[in-house]
């Protein structure tokens, strides 16, 4: 083929993708084309090379999980999920349309290769914090020295911008202090962003700050592929969670290249037309690419399907070596893990509610439920303490709790709780609505829940809280114990 012999292969490819990616923006009437055009090697070499999953089985319970913060690149993974033939040519003309597999950012339930909803900037981290958290407790449960069927990796892709918000500030220092190496973030570094530079607005030293919240710190010098495998190689052998940074080039190719108008916009026909040109296509149609590129891109499935399969045989040799935890494990992931508070009796009547909530944490902590709760410094209060590995202590960070909640719930089965006082459901609000759009349902235990509670002052009387959580679309809000707890047993 003439392609082949002008572009080499990976060239080839990568110049795919970025056509895709604009060809779909261009027919959506635009949309985010920088990150799209300009993380292209990033996503070809995580998510093609690196990430361990497989169609076999798109919720593989030890697959790795990717979670991309800066959710306005989706096109630069939908680019490559349908050269891999994971999703179709009318899916990517579908971009951003009503009901399509292709969003403008990533949906979860959209698409089964989406591990999280994302779009807010900021909690994509936090998100993928519980993914990590959630990893090492299933680990700890059901690992044997002999047999490890949970050793997977979390993956979390962010922008600039992700490092602005609060949530991944207050999560990426939880993942430090608490030292969960199995996760690895990856910086797309084009220092760019709306209205101006990311530099002029934060001007932080990324790797220094990592290293001081517990992380590694891996800064390249380039975005060639090979670079980013050996980083990614390299982050795995850690015993910290793992910052790498990545340079590149917002909207790579187009006339918006390296400047704040390329975050968002389209591309005319004509120049996208010497856009293809340039990067050496050779057809220049929109969605008309090269034949060879579909090869390569199922290729990349070859060793994922392998690995799934290896898994399978593992899983197997477990089940006949550990029946009773494998019974458990399947029970797990099939999401029987059964809790019911029947025949609970309280010791007195007449008590405040959290005193009543503590007798069910109790009950609930002296089982072998799949479990894991915790308050942002205030379970004291809130009467809400598990102990052991239920446990998860989340010092004073509400809206990262939230999140980490969310991506716990995300993960796959496990119950999750997490608590503080109803006014600080302010702090946690926007991970309340996300989780509300995925149909997650963790449980959320707000205590100190009348204005008159009022000895702390004003500013810990919950006024309009109670409104506010009812506002919110398919979040589920009730003021009365019983029927909260029922909830859950449901």
């Amino acid at each position: 083929m003439e392609n082949e012999q002008k572009l080499p292969n990976l060239k080839l490819f990568l110049s795919t993708m970025r056509a895709i990616a604009l060809d779909s923006i261009n027919n959506a009437g635009g949309g985010h084309i920088g990150m799209a055009l300009g993380a292209s090697e990033i996503f070809y070499s995580l998510v093609g090379q690196n990430l361990n999953f497989s169609p076999l089985n798109p919720k593989w319970i030890n697959r790795d999980r990717f979670v991309l913060s800066a959710g306005h690149g989706s096109m630069g993974l939908y680019s490559l999920y349908h050269l891999m033939g994971l999703i179709s040519l009318e899916d990517i003309k579908n971009h951003k349309q009503l009901d399509s597999k292709t969003p403008s950012h990533p949906e979860v339930d959209k698409l089964e290769y989406i591990d999280a909803s994302t779009g807010p900037l900021g909690q994509g981290v936090a998100m993928a914090v519980g993914m990590a958290l959630a990893e090492t407790r299933l680990a700890q449960k059901f690992n044997q020295p002999d047999l490890k069927i949970i050793d997977h990796f979390t993956y979390v892709l962010c922008g600039d911008g992700d490092f602005q918000e609060g949530v991944a500030l207050e999560a990426l220092s939880f993942a430090g202090t608490n030292k969960l190496s199995k996760l690895i973030l990856i910086h797309d570094f084009n220092n760019i962003q709306i209205d101006t530079s990311a530099s002029f607005v934060n001007n932080l030293d990324f790797a220094n700050f990592f290293k001081s919240i517990g992380f590694d710190a891996i800064i390249l010098k380039d975005n060639q592929v090979e670079t980013i495998n050996f980083a990614l190689e390299k982050a795995r052998k850690s015993d910290r969670p793992v910052y790498i940074q990545v340079p590149t080039i917002i909207a790579f190719g187009t006339e918006f290249a390296n400047s704040t108008k390329g975050h968002h916009g389209s591309v005319s026909p004509k120049k996208t037309y010497e856009f293809k040109a340039n990067l050496g296509l050779e057809n220049l149609e929109p969605f008309d690419y090269d034949k060879k590129v579909y090869e390569i891109g199922a290729n990349l499935l070859v060793s994922k399907n392998q690995k799934y399969l290896d898994w399978e045989k593992n899983f197997t040799l477990y089940k006949q070596k550990y029946p009773v935890l494998g019974q458990r494990f399947e029970n797990f992931i099939k999401n029987k893990e059964l809790f019911s508070l029947e025949g609970l009796a309280f010791a007195k009547n007449n008590l405040a509610i959290r005193d009543y909530v503590e007798q069910i944490i109790q009950k609930i902590d002296n089982t072998d439920l799949l479990i894991l709760g915790g308050s942002a410094d205030l379970a004291v209060a809130t009467k809400t303490k598990f102990s052991g590995q239920k446990l998860i202590n989340y010092g004073i960070r509400e809206f990262a709790m939230a999140a980490i909640n969310n991506g716990i719930s995300l993960y796959a089965n496990f119950y999750t709780i997490c608590s503080t006082f109803l006014v600080f459901s302010d702090y946690a609000k926007a991970a309340l609505r996300l989780a509300s759009l995925m149909n997650l349902s963790p449980i959320y235990i707000f205590s100190h829940d009348s204005y008159q509670v009022g000895g702390d002052g004003p500013t810990h009387q919950p006024v309009e809280q109670l409104a506010m959580l009812r506002s919110i679309p398919n979040f589920f809000s009730n003021s009365a114990l019983w029927s909260v707890w029922n909830n859950f047993c449901l």
